[in-house]
């Protein structure tokens, strides 16, 4: 709600994609590939607000030579999925929320093995693929139904990146209006 909130022109963008793909029915996983920007915007969106910013510990089987780094055999290792997130080799101004830089050319949708929110290899989450479908169906249908707009009593727009952070990301609490496209 809050990236909504900040990119008005967004909302409207994603909201003529899913009216042009799905018409007047729900969307539903079926019309994924043909929602290369709603795609992009959930991709930014699991790059730009890491939830949980630091990945299951682990440990390493033997010792290993990482570039450079000596790490002995039963190193604990925690990954840092905020910093492959915020990596401006990876990532061009990583703090700004760009839906584009998951679009190639020919307007598809770019898959990143670098946005790792549910962590990697034989360790990731166990609902990754519920999760991701959960995400795009309500996206999707909060998007094609609904404009996000500001809470007129205080018209605050808090930026994204504010909240608190630790073993995850919370945003300080925020107003907004959930407005029926359909009124």
């Amino acid at each position: 709600m809050i990236v909504l909130l900040n990119y008005p022109n967004l909302q409207y963008i994603l909201h003529k994609e899913l009216m042009t793909e799905t018409g007047e029915v729900n969307p539903s996983v079926k019309h994924g590939d043909n929602l290369p920007l709603l795609q992009a915007f959930i991709q930014e969106l699991y790059r730009c607000i890491t939830i949980a910013p630091l990945g299951l510990q682990r440990t390493n089987t033997e010792d290993v030579e990482i570039g450079g780094h000596f790490i002995p055999k039963n190193t604990v290792i925690l990954p840092n999925i905020y910093a492959v997130h915020n990596d401006p080799v990876i990532w061009p101004e990583p703090s700004k929320f760009d839906i584009y830089r998951h679009i190639d050319k020919d307007g598809k949708f770019i898959h990143s093995k670098k946005v790792i929110p549910f962590g990697v290899g034989a360790r990731v989450c166990l609902g990754k693929k519920l999760a991701q479908l959960e995400v795009f169906i309500f996206l999707a249908n909060i998007i094609k139904k609904f404009e996000i707009i500001p809470d007129p009593e205080t018209n605050e727009i808090p930026p994204i990146h504010d909240g608190l952070s630790g073993a995850g990301f919370f945003p300080y609490p925020f107003k907004v209006i959930v407005k029926s496209r359909s009124g």
